[in-house]
């Protein structure tokens, strides 16, 4: 005589629940795992936003410098520090002078953190670079490109400034007037 048989065994259902157990586990490491790359990707894409803020800041400075006769509108440097005076955006998109004061303060881990300051107000840290960085100063000349490390107070301005890094960034000083 045939039984009919309905419905599932014991073993059967055990066997299921464990198979369902492995999948929902290995499911949430998966979204565990993704959740920690959007997050990284996250991070980097802010430190990079931030990086082209502050080369945007930085070009946009250089580019407004107006360096002239007397004191306050000298352009000085040396390898630790820039200053010039330049046009600064002020809130409500207009712009007024003011003078910019580009330098290195010591960061954690032996790396420098550059900084600009706008009219001795405090210091605004812009990026983190090694802890070899520093400032050069470009002429160009009849004999091409001198490079000096320090430039003192006087009418005549450097044609660039150069944030000496891994990566070298340049700064044409003056080129948007």
């Amino acid at each position: 005589m045939l039984r009919s048989r309905r419905g599932f065994t014991l073993v059967e259902l055990l066997v299921a629940l464990a198979m369902s157990g492995l999948v929902l586990f290995g499911t949430a490491g998966l979204v565990e795992r993704t959740q920690e790359l959007s997050d990284r990707v996250v991070s980097l894409a802010d430190s990079s936003l931030a990086d082209a803020a502050a080369a945007d800041l930085l070009f946009a400075l250089a580019a407004r410098a107006e360096v002239g006769a007397g004191e306050l509108h000298a352009f000085a440097g040396d390898p630790r520090e820039a200053s010039f005076p330049t046009w600064c955006e002020r809130v409500g998109g207009w712009i007024e002078r003011c003078r910019a004061l580009l330098g290195f303060a010591d960061g954690t881990s032996g790396a420098r953190v550059l900084t600009v300051a706008f009219d001795a107000n405090a210091p605004i840290a812009l990026a983190t670079v090694e802890s070899t960085a520093h400032f050069a100063y470009l002429v160009h000349g009849s004999n091409g490109v001198q490079t000096f490390t320090t430039w003192g107070d006087g009418i005549s301005r450097p044609d660039a400034v150069a944030i000496v890094s891994i990566d070298t960034l340049v700064l044409p000083i003056g080129a948007g007037r």
